[in-house]
């Protein structure tokens, strides 16, 4: 099922009013208990390969992250997973694979489901007015170390907020480090 951009822009905006997410960078983990989201980080069975999971059984609601992950990484799965439990509220288990940047599958973006849990991290973690406002300081975002400073000001890694800045139309010219 494809998931509106209009529903996904109205969810993360109502928990950006939430007291939890009164601070940069976002704390997830707090927004996610104040939705009624535990968030355990534990070593997943398959290593790198299981990035998260999201658990609803009735009105118990886990997010497990992969503690083996870069701290960085596990907030994008935690807000990624958030994602899940925001906009699908049935019962289940939803695991989610470490994503392989560049691959042939994720490059496709098939799967509407995950599709819409990733705009939903990045709106979450990447307020698209915020990143607009940042930018529109005048900042030159073809610098590496300002896309490093914004980055950090978000809580994400520099990769992410260049896929952000992307897929708001503000392109980067210059050649910046992901390493």
């Amino acid at each position: 099922m494809r998931i509106p951009s209009a529903r996904i822009r109205s969810e993360v905006r109502r928990l950006l009013e939430l007291p939890e997410a009164a601070e940069r960078p976002v704390a997830v983990e707090r927004i996610a208990r104040a939705e009624g989201v535990a968030v355990i980080h534990q070593r997943l069975n398959d290593g790198e390969d299981i990035s998260g999971f999201y658990l609803r059984d009735g009105t118990e609601a886990i997010i497990g992250v992969n503690a083996a992950h870069h701290p960085l990484r596990q907030r994008f799965t935690v807000a990624h997973e958030l994602g899940h439990a925001v906009l699908d509220r049935s019962d289940g288990m939803h695991i989610d694979r470490a994503f392989k940047l560049r691959n042939s599958t994720s490059a496709l973006a098939i799967d509407p489901d995950e599709v819409a849990a990733n705009a939903f991290a990045a709106e979450l973690l990447m307020p698209e007015d915020e990143v607009r406002q940042a930018v529109g300081e005048g900042l030159d975002i073809t610098d590496d170390r300002v896309v490093k400073d914004l980055a950090r000001r978000f809580g994400v890694s520099q990769q992410a907020f260049a896929y952000r800045l992307a897929n708001l139309g503000l392109t980067l010219d210059g050649q910046a480090d992901f390493g």
